[in-house]
């Protein structure tokens, strides 16, 4: 009934892991033992299954409260230590959070089931276990990256804080890489944190023969330097051998860039004129408009666009100033992150991004009570705006004012504003590397300065009739 309902209200559903700590309720209820939730095979199947194949060692169907032998697959993983109490199997290796550890899949075995005359265990002795690091692996890319540290005597503190350095959003790059890694290391049976060379290249060619980009095999290799420990003070990412096969990589599947072109700002420019004035906008008018407004006259990233607070605000007589206090993409040590100017565009007021802030500060004062960041949703109860809905309302006005959505996202607005429109008109290179926050001319040239795409335009001038 879910999906339907979802399927019929164009919404869809994704599985995602999220850790116990931010998900305190559903956590616990899935550890409370409810008799009425339970299933188990039917007795009398069970008994024909028992006549017709003979008697069996372990209970595929067991669950927490109902089994129909004395071993289950449940055993397979948990053993009783010398005190009688239950563990965890001795094969697994300590590690912080134990609720992100898996055992590897060992290979099938019938008799793991079969009717064994001798009704022999099948739970694996100590001397049956291979290494810890064999065995098990943290599915958690972070934490496969803190026994990386933990391996090199490195202390729990130090390690926290070196943790720190890799962003969320690069931890999230990281994570199906680490995981990829872990599957193939544990068909090979080698260390993950000291494997022979060619193991190492041997993953990466399984990347590359699954038809992934250069630019995702190489941050596969940046994740792998990650974790795997260095030899001789080299990182495996940074081997001679590994550098050489990735410039094989890059010669055989060259990155091609995301955009050629870029859309032109002036459909856009044109389609926020015609809404309303601000004082006569609906709220869910204004924040569009005043979002895709900031994000034109800022060209900053929707990260950027997210972060926008009112605490760390100065208004002028024509400005509006933002201080950056979070952590963004280019922050460094010794950068100094610019602030957001939005400066007021008296030669037009429909589209004057000072105006529109202000309207929209005061419409907002109502039911904002404590909440500081600038964007919060047209519709009740008002919370703050996620970053993904910031990037559907650039969408949303791209798509109204006739920009091919299909091919260019809500990024894609830096380009278009310090290409199209600020570049093309004169506009220093320094302002504009300013402005966006870019740390060099080559970062700008590289991936935002690309030509305004025009229907036709090669076309129509050589078929003109002159």
């Amino acid at each position: 009934m879910i999906w339907e309902w979802c399927l019929k209200h164009n919404i869809w559903l994704s599985a995602t892991i999220i850790p116990g700590s931010k998900n305190i309720q559903a956590d616990k209820e899935s550890r409370v033992l409810k008799e009425s939730s339970e299933w188990s095979l039917s007795q009398e199947v069970f008994n024909a299954i028992q006549e017709r194949w003979g008697k069996c060692d372990i209970d595929l169907f067991a669950s927490r409260l109902l089994r129909s032998l004395n071993m289950s697959h449940g055993d397979l993983t948990l053993g009783h230590n010398r005190t009688g109490s239950v563990n965890r199997n001795p094969c697994r290796s300590n590690v912080d959070n134990t609720t992100l550890a898996y055992a590897s899949p060992e290979p099938f075995d019938r008799q793991s089931f079969s009717t064994s005359p001798e009704g022999q265990s099948s739970v694996p002795s100590p001397q049956q276990c291979s290494s810890s690091s064999q065995q098990t692996v943290a599915i958690n890319g972070l934490q496969s990256i803190r026994e990386s540290f933990q391996k090199r005597a490195i202390s729990s503190k130090a390690t926290n804080i070196i943790l720190q350095s890799w962003s969320t959003g690069t931890q999230k790059q990281y994570a199906p890489y680490i995981k990829k890694w872990h599957d193939f290391f544990s068909k090979w049976k080698v260390n993950p944190y000291n494997p022979p060379l060619n193991t190492v290249l041997d993953f990466l060619v399984s990347l590359h023969e699954q038809g992934l980009s250069y630019t995702t095999i190489n941050t596969a290799r940046s994740a792998l330097s990650a974790i795997i420990l260095p030899t001789d003070n080299v990182n495996i990412g940074s081997h001679p051998i590994v550098s050489r096969f990735m410039k094989g990589i890059f010669k055989n599947n060259p990155p091609a860039p995301c955009y050629r072109t870029t859309w032109d700002v002036s459909p856009v420019l044109s389609y926020l004129s015609s809404l309303p004035k601000p004082n006569q906008s609906s709220l869910k008018s204004l924040t569009l408009k005043l979002v895709m407004l900031v994000a034109l006259v800022s060209a900053q990233k929707g990260q950027s666009l997210h972060m926008l607070d009112i605490q760390f605000m100065r208004e002028g007589d024509t400005f509006f100033e933002f201080a950056l206090a979070e952590y963004i993409k280019q922050s460094r040590p010794g950068y100094k992150v610019p602030s957001v100017l939005l400066q007021a565009y008296p030669a037009d007021q429909s589209l004057c991004v000072f105006t529109h802030l202000k309207e929209y500060l005061q419409r907002t004062k109502l039911f904002r009570s404590n909440e500081t960041k600038l964007f919060l949703s047209h519709a009740k109860p008002h919370h703050r705006a996620s970053r993904d809905t910031i990037s559907r309302w650039i969408h949303y006005v791209m798509a109204e004012a006739g920009v091919d959505v299909t091919t260019f996202k809500p990024h894609s607005t830096r380009a278009a504003a310090a290409a199209s429109k600020a570049k093309n008109s004169s506009v220093s290179m320094k302002e504009i590397l300013d402005t966006a926050g870019w740390s060099s001319e080559t970062t700008f040239d590289r991936f935002y300065n690309k030509p305004v795409q025009k229907a036709g335009g090669f076309v129509t001038s050589v078929l003109a009739i002159d």
